[in-house]
């Protein structure tokens, strides 16, 4: 499988992870302070399985953009499912 492919489903898996952990947290900025920290180690877990080192640029667009959309849509679709008192 091309690195590409792999940023980008690991991605996708990565922030469905991260999205679902976001609704238990007790606040928004802890949950993006969360998703953030989550990306940075989740490239350093990326170049560790690709075996190569990936520089910034390249993980922003090779799945990074996609990520952040996943987290976001997943945490406001179980906050809305899920509403906390």
């Amino acid at each position: 499988m091309k690195h590409e492919n792999t940023a980008f489903l690991f991605y996708i898996v990565l922030g469905i992870i991260v999205g679902s952990v976001s609704l238990y947290l007790p606040s928004p900025l802890i949950s993006l302070a969360l998703a953030v920290i989550m990306f940075f180690a989740g490239g350093f877990l990326l170049s560790k399985i690709t075996k190569e080192k990936k520089e910034l640029r390249w993980l922003i667009t090779n799945g990074g953009w996609l990520y952040f959309f996943v987290w976001l849509l997943i945490w406001i679709l179980l906050f809305n499912l899920f509403p906390h008192p």
